[in-house]
């Protein structure tokens, strides 16, 4: 029993050691799949194009390891480690390896369709130039990445902390908690005067109670009752255009649970708590037992209770309420139960309408930090592609020509017997 890495210990920061798996090695195997400090080792296969080769060098962290068949390696003596794993990341950020792959549901580099890819191979000195240069350059931008993805949680931070204070009433300033009338269902926080606590139940239309959906709504029929999924609310968002369609007679079982426009559609399983309005042409349509329609009275404002529903407070509720294990979900009495903080009417226009011109602005600001990531990305980019066109570094007319490298590249294959190092673990070990 050895230990042996496999495509998961490989990631875009390296290797990951904290999930390494054991598995017997014949002494033949030992000898042709051991690893060694500065072997390069790529994920040969992925169901995801953009993973195909991605690359991590191995520094002989844990002795006598080894590789499994979802890896390919490459050992060089001549080119410098870490100068070829830039040049995979390249090839592997910049999509090169993902047209290179075969196959459909999985795409697959290969140990020959890698043998057969064209490196383009600098002097040895300006390798080390550009391994330099390059680290130099991605430390920066590495800082940069880590300085925006840490301003992008605090905007969703932001959201979160803004619409509690709106929803649980302590906006707008001069509130004084010390007149809060206490309230005493479900354990929500003092509200302020006026105020009240009202479940979900209450909030309802008086003919529509809040129930899910189709259970089990079968193959997909083109003239059937389209229904909504989980997967098709996203961001508060339903799209119309990817809805499944359940027999007629199967959806007519289920009626009760019948969509129209403005209704409010809950998550209950799976997902819990994702929140959507059902938009116009949408009459009729149904939902799977995986969801829960609410149908919100006249007096009450629809986007208010939206509101309500999506704030940190209604959501940490659902939380506590989750039960199960293969599938965690919320029971639909539990939903019924759930209780809101509901101000006067007049109070929720205004609310609702500060709540949406706040979260305009917090999305512009999102917006803006993750085009700066993905600008990051285009520099991290843009860097390996002049890195590997000869425009990062200056040249140096003293260094030794490549031409020299390659010479004893080709003299020490062939006194191997044009034994290559590509090679990749199968059931019957194969070198070529």
């Amino acid at each position: 029993m050895r230990p042996y890495l496999r495509a998961a210990n490989v990631t875009w920061d390296g290797l990951a050691l904290d999930d390494v798996k054991e598995m017997n090695f014949s002494p033949a195997e030992v000898a042709t799949f051991r690893l060694t400090p500065g072997d390069i080792l790529l994920a040969e296969a992925s169901g995801s194009a953009s993973e195909v080769g991605k690359p991590a060098v191995w520094r002989g962290e844990i002795a006598d390891c080894c590789f499994q068949n979802t890896l390919l390696r490459v050992r060089t003596r001549h080119v410098r480690s870490h100068y070829l794993l830039w040049f995979f990341k390249w090839l592997a950020l910049s999509g090169q390896f993902a047209r290179g792959a075969r196959g459909v549901g999985i795409h697959h580099l290969g140990a020959k369709a890698l043998s057969d890819w064209t490196v383009p191979v600098a002097p040895v000195d300006e390798q080390e130039r550009i391994i330099g240069r390059i680290e130099e350059l991605f430390s920066r931008l590495d800082a940069g990445q880590a300085a925006l993805r840490s301003a992008l949680d605090r905007v969703g931070r932001m959201r979160e902390a803004f619409l509690d204070e709106v929803v649980m009433g302590r906006v707008p300033p001069g509130h004084d908690p010390a007149a809060a009338a206490v309230s005493n269902k479900e354990e929500l926080p003092p509200l302020p005067p006026g105020w009240r606590c009202l479940t979900l139940d209450e909030v309802r239309e008086s003919d529509r109670p809040i129930v899910y959906g189709i259970i089990k709504p079968g193959p997909h029929v083109a003239d059937g009752v389209p229904y909504v999924r989980v997967t098709e609310m996203k961001d508060g968002v339903i799209d119309p255009t990817t809805l499944r369609r359940a027999e007629t007679g199967r959806a007519r079982l289920f009626e009760r649970a019948s969509l129209r426009s403005g209704d409010i559609l809950i998550s209950k399983d799976g997902t819990i708590g994702r929140v959507a309005v059902v938009p116009p042409g949408l009459d009729g349509a149904n939902i799977t037992q995986h969801l829960v329609r609410l149908s919100v009275r006249r007096e009450f404002n629809r986007d208010f209770i939206v509101s309500a529903l999506r704030s940190p407070w209604s959501q940490r509720w659902l939380s506590r309420e989750t039960r199960g294990v293969a599938l965690q979900g919320v029971n639909v009495g539990d939903f019924r139960r759930l209780p809101l903080p509901i101000p006067p009417r007049h109070t929720q226009d205004r609310l609702q309408q500060m709540i949406e011109a706040a979260m305009t602005d917090i999305s512009a600001g999102e917006a803006a930090v993750i085009q700066g990531i993905r600008r990051v990305s285009s520099l991290q980019l843009s860097v390996l592609t002049a890195a590997f066109s000869g425009k990062l570094v200056d040249q140096d007319p003293n260094d030794e020509p490549a031409s020299d490298l390659l010479k004893r590249i080709l003299t020490a294959r062939a006194a191997s017997n044009g034994q290559s190092q590509y090679t990749r673990r199968t059931r019957t070990p194969v070198t070529r």
